[in-house]
């Protein structure tokens, strides 16, 4: 799993590299909202929950590709340091040292405490 340390702004999470990541599903919009605002706060995501898109949206510089059957992986710096790993589909053709941006599935990212490292859940109500 990639884990990513962000800053929570505003509804949405900084990332290293300058780019944020805007939870758009009211679920994960309810579970950050146990984060104060200008909180540290870590983004877990999957490789196989990147998803390559031509608008801006999360940043990425390739750093290392590697064919893997129907898929390919590619490695890619955020920032300076920080490096997450995606899973896609065979059919784009990804250069080291090359500019991409990618999205993720809502439904494949999870939150976590920095101090605990614990994952952050909906609280429950009495209803």
């Amino acid at each position: 799993m990639n884990l990513v340390r962000g800053q929570y702004i505003d509804g949405k999470i900084q990332l290293p590299g300058g780019s944020k990541y805007d939870p758009e599903e009211s679920r994960k919009k309810a579970i950050l909202s146990q984060v104060g605002n200008d909180q540290e706060i870590i983004l877990g995501f999957r490789p196989e929950a990147v998803r390559v898109v031509e608008e801006k949206k999360i940043a990425a510089e390739v750093f290392l590709t590697e064919m893997n059957g129907s898929n390919v992986l590619l490695d890619l710096h955020l920032g300076e340091k920080d490096i997450v790993r995606a899973r896609i589909n065979r059919g784009g053709k990804y250069q080291s040292g090359s500019k991409i941006y990618f999205d993720l599935d809502p439904q494949m990212v999870r939150f976590f405490n920095p101090a605990t490292e614990a994952a952050l859940v909906m609280e429950k109500t009495d209803e």
